[in-house]
């Protein structure tokens, strides 16, 4: 059933651009999808909760772009 493949697809598509950013914005990603939140994550990053909001913000509108189309 090609709905099944589909999905499949679009994760590896969503894996190949998430491998195109750099290593932090990696980190960033990675750590939201696992659940952590903005404040966690900013102590671990050493980087203020405001400038990562902003920044999470453009890396999902930079994947966005990245995947129109696929």
């Amino acid at each position: 059933m090609s709905y099944q493949k589909e999905p499949k697809m679009r994760l590896q598509d969503v894996s190949t651009a998430l491998a195109q950013l750099p290593a932090d914005d990696q980190m960033l990603m990675s750590l939201r999808l696992d659940g952590f939140d903005y404040r966690q994550i900013a102590q671990q990053m050493d980087q203020s909760e405001g400038a990562l909001r902003t920044r999470y913000s453009r890396i999902v509108k930079q994947l966005r772009e990245m995947l129109k189309g696929k």
